[in-house]
Order: C-alpha cells, then sequence, then structure tokens
C-alpha cells in the first residue's frame, strides 16, 4: 500500500508539472483524497485489530497490521477521529473525481458556481456521518430532550435509507465521471500528441476510481454504535469482501491497473521524446544554417551589387544600342530580384521580433486567403460563433498562414482541388486546422518538413523555408504545429494557440 501511494503521488506530480490549468488542482485532491481515505481506512482497521475487536477473514488475508506503522493510531488517539479523517478523504475523492473529468469541458473559473453545489451533497455526507455529530443527534433523540419522538426501529431505517441515498450519490458522482473521462477521450483533438497524454490520464484516473471502489465501495458509513448508557460508544467492523470474493481478486485489479498506467506512461513517453528530438534537431538545423546564411548572403550579395552597378552603367554607355540596352536591363531585374530571394532568405532566420496585439485569429487567416491565389479550388470553412482571440503578431501569422496556404495549393496538381480549413477553440487552445487532398508527403519525410531548404518540391517554386519559418513564429507564440499526411491521400497542418479569455 505504501509503494502503491508513492507511484500515485509520482504520477500526480508529474502530471501537475505536465498539466496547465484546473485540471491539476482536482488531479491533486483526488489523490489527496484516495490517499487519505485508504490509509485511514487500513488505520481504522488496524485500531480495531489491535484491541481485537475486528473477527473478519480481511485481516488475517491482507495481513493489516504489517500494512502501516502504528504511529497514525497513536498520534490521533480514538477511533472517532481516524473515522472523522477517513470521511473527509473520502467525500474528497468522490468530489474530485467528478470534477476532474468535469474541469476538461468546464473551466474552474467561469463555472465556480456548479463546482460549489457540486460540492454540497460531500459536504453534507461528512457532516452526517460525523462520529460527533451522530452521538449528538442520538443522545438527543433517546436521552435528552427530545425523547420519545422516534423510536428505535425508526431511527434505524432512517439510517438505513440515508446510507442508501448516500451511496447512490457517490456511485452516481464516480459513473458521471468515468463516463465523462470516456466522453473526453473522443471529442480530444485528433492529435497523436494529446490523444497519447490523455490516455495517460485516464488509465491514472482509472487505476486511482478502482482501487478506491475496491477497498471503500460502501463508504462512507455509520462505524460506530451507541446505547443509552452515558459514554458508550462502539466501533463497527467493516468489510470489503463483497460476498466473501473481491478480495481475492485485490492483487489481479493492483496489476491491471498498474500495467496500463505503465504502457499508457511508455508510449506517451516514447512520443514526447521523439518530438522532443525533431525539436532539437530542428533548431540545430537552424543554428547551423543561420551561420552558414550570414557569411554566404554577405558574400553573394556583394557579388550581385556588382553584377547590379556594372549593368547599369553598361546600359548608360550602350543606351544608343536596343539590345545591350535589353540585356542589361534584364541583368539589373535578375540582380535586384536575387537580391530581394537573399533578403528574404537571411529574414527568415533573423531572431523573430514579434509584435504581439490580442487579434481574432480568423482576421489573420482572412488577410491570408486574399493573398493566395484560389482559383478553381473548392474552398471549405467551418469556425466557431464566438470571439476567438490570441495574443499573436498579426503579420508574422499572416505570412505562416500564407506559406502553409500555398504548400497545399502546389500540393493539389489534379481535379478536382479541395481545401478545407477549420478554426475552433479546444479548451484553452484555438486549434487552426488547414487541409488539402494533394499528393501528400511521404512517410520518411514527416520528420524533415521543418528542416530549412527541405522541399518535395521544385526549387523553382520553395526553397523549404516556409514551414521552418512557421515552426518559429509559432513556438514564438508559445503554440505548437504537428503535421499529418500519407502519400496520395492529402495533407493537414494542425496548429495549436494558446487562446486568450482575459
Amino acid at each position: 500500500m505504501v509503494y502503491l501511494a508513492v507511484i500515485l503521488v509520482a504520477f500526480s506530480l508529474f502530471i501537475l508539472y505536465k498539466e496547465k490549468g484546473d485540471t491539476r488542482i482536482f488531479l491533486f485532491l483526488l489523490t489527496a483524497g484516495w490517499i487519505i481515505s485508504v490509509f485511514f481506512f487500513i488505520t481504522y482497521i488496524q485500531y480495531l485489530d489491535q484491541r481485537e475487536l475486528y473477527q473478519n477473514l480481511f485481516s488475517k488475508k491482507v495481513l493489516i497490521t504489517t500494512l502501516l506503522p502504528k504511529s497514525p493510531i497513536t498520534l490521533l488517539g480514538s477511533g472517532d477521529k481516524i473515522i472523522l479523517v477517513m470521511n473527509f478523504g473520502i467525500a474528497l475523492f468522490i468530489y474530485s473525481a467528478l470534477c476532474f473529468p468535469m474541469s476538461f469541458l468546464k473551466p474552474l473559473r467561469k463555472n465556480i458556481a456548479v463546482y460549489m453545489l457540486l460540492a454540497v451533497p460531500q459536504l453534507i455526507q461528512f457532516l452526517i456521518y460525523s462520529p460527533r455529530i451522530y452521538e449528538y443527534v442520538y443522545r438527543a433523540l433517546f436521552v435528552g430532550p427530545y425523547q420519545g419522538i422516534i423510536s428505535f426501529a425508526d431511527f434505524y431505517a432512517i439510517d438505513e435509507n440515508v446510507h442508501f441515498v448516500t451511496r447512490l450519490v457517490n456511485h452516481t458522482y464516480i459513473g458521471l465521471g468515468v463516463a465523462m473521462m470516456i466522453y473526453n477521450y473522443f471529442i480530444a483533438l485528433k492529435i497523436k500528441y494529446f490523444r497519447s497524454y490523455y490516455l495517460l490520464i485516464a488509465s491514472g484516473y482509472t487505476s486511482i476510481v478502482l482501487m478506491f471502489t475496491t477497498f471503500l465501495w460502501w463508504a462512507p458509513k455509520r462505524l460506530i454504535s451507541l446505547t443509552t448508557a452515558k459514554d458508550s460508544m462502539h466501533f463497527l467492523p467493516v468489510s470489503i469482501l463483497i460476498e466473501g470474493n473481491v478480495i481475492e481478486y485485490l492483487p489481479h485489479i493492483m496489476l491491471v491497473s498498474f500495467v496500463t498506467l505503465l504502457l499508457a506512461l511508455y508510449r506517451f513517453n516514447q512520443l514526447y521524446f521523439s518530438l522532443q528530438t525533431v525539436k532539437t534537431n530542428i533548431y540545430r538545423s537552424f543554428d547551423i544554417t543561420n551561420s552558414g546564411i550570414r557569411f554566404y548572403n554577405h558574400m553573394i550579395k556583394n557579388f550581385a551589387m556588382a553584377v547590379l552597378v556594372d549593368a547599369e552603367s553598361l546600359k548608360a554607355k550602350m543606351s544608343d544600342s536596343a539590345a545591350v540596352t535589353a540585356h542589361a536591363d534584364r541583368i539589373i531585374r535578375n540582380s535586384k530580384e536575387l537580391l530581394v530571394t537573399l533578403n528574404g532568405i537571411q529574414s527568415k532566420f533573423s531572431v523573430t521580433s514579434l509584435n504581439l496585439s490580442l487579434t481574432d485569429i480568423r482576421e489573420v487567416m482572412h488577410r491570408a486567403l486574399d493573398q493566395v491565389k484560389l482559383d478553381g479550388v473548392n474552398v471549405s470553412y467551418s469556425t466557431d460563433d464566438s470571439p476567438l482571440l490570441v495574443l499573436l503578431d498579426p503579420q508574422h501569422m499572416k505570412e505562416v498562414f500564407t506559406n502553409i496556404l500555398n504548400n497545399s495549393l502546389h500540393a493539389m496538381k489534379q481535379d478536382p482541388r479541395a481545401l478545407h480549413i477549420e478554426i475552433h477553440r479546444n479548451k484553452t487552445w484555438v486549434h487552426v486546422s488547414i487541409s488539402d487532398n494533394g499528393c501528400g508527403i511521404p512517410k520518411e519525410n514527416l520528420d524533415k518538413i521543418f528542416l530549412p531548404f527541405f522541399t518535395t518540391g521544385s526549387r523553382q517554386e520553395s526553397w523549404g523555408l516556409g514551414l521552418s519559418y512557421s515552426y518559429r513564429v509559432i513556438m514564438a507564440h508559445l503554440g505548437r504545429i504537428f503535421v499529418d499526411s500519407e502519400q496520395g491521400h492529402g495533407t493537414t497542418v494542425k496548429i495549436l494557440l494558446p487562446l486568450n479569455d482575459e
């Protein structure tokens, strides 16, 4: 149990580090609730076992006295305090088991009233099963001033009904939580990285819920018994043996949960480190290429300027010869185009300076669409109605969209040519997707497309700098870019940018 608690804490810290936003809060509460409830449940069993009050098969099968040190019992002193803390952990876990998956759909800041309302049944439940409150009500009804209002039979019948209702509420919370985790998986972004990441979270969540329901399927429950005699309180044994069989399957449940979590973690880490390797290679290529370009740009510019000056001088001296003037004009024009190209290449590798402003991403996309040639292309467009504000540099981002759109147009050689653009909100991101039905990219080239000067097309159409430039700009905006493609079946570029709701 101690080892499993350590694993869960390590898993939670990992997700807390990776995850942004409200989900990290509820993940922490979920893990804390699990550890508190199970830890103090075992402490309670140990408390009874040490006083020879617990004559149940559970104690002997699990060797409960070896699972925990004796210090927690000594620290708390009395069984009613152990029950109180255990019930707090149970209420905390069940509340978080629903709120954690819900936080993926409804941000805490905008739905705080809903989250507070969901906490009310668990708060009431915590108070109902508090040993002190139960003792106060019992004494008041059967010893104190309200004696005779209700019979013992009716009181215990109400007690059973209350337990049925609270258990139903708790099972509903957990059931809805599991259903939301499944739903979240199917509506998550269709990107391998995010799918693997969410699968890891769902695996950890399922493991914790399985362990909780195995131990505490009955919880919470009245664990004390009173009589009308003053200062009398009996602690009741509990069991996780549903018809005497569940304890036999406990090791198997733990093994399946642990293996599932490890597999999900392995899959996520494999993809994560693969992306990190690609990212490192791209930036290393940027650094090497940038140094070379500065040197060669300077050298070629000197030659181009010399040719331009000589051509202009020749044109002035031979102005009476139409043939010479025509050739001189061509040399001048080509030299100027070369200088513009060299300046463009250098600007792609210079340190990106962003002029940020709060802009609706759709306005930037519309400006990019106005700049490309869409003749003969069937364009479909899908977006949300609400504002999609991003803190970005409109000029750089327009250039990014223009580069990607031009790549799609160049890839579509045959009719029908179809371009599909989607811009939607997804949690804290704006998701931009640009899809074409072009020739696609071979699988072996997908990890190279962001490298400078890599292109699968003609050098006359592209220098292979558009995507590398786009990558740098998007990363500078704290965004992400992914490319899905299959040769002969088109390409989809997916861009994520942080949404600004302030």
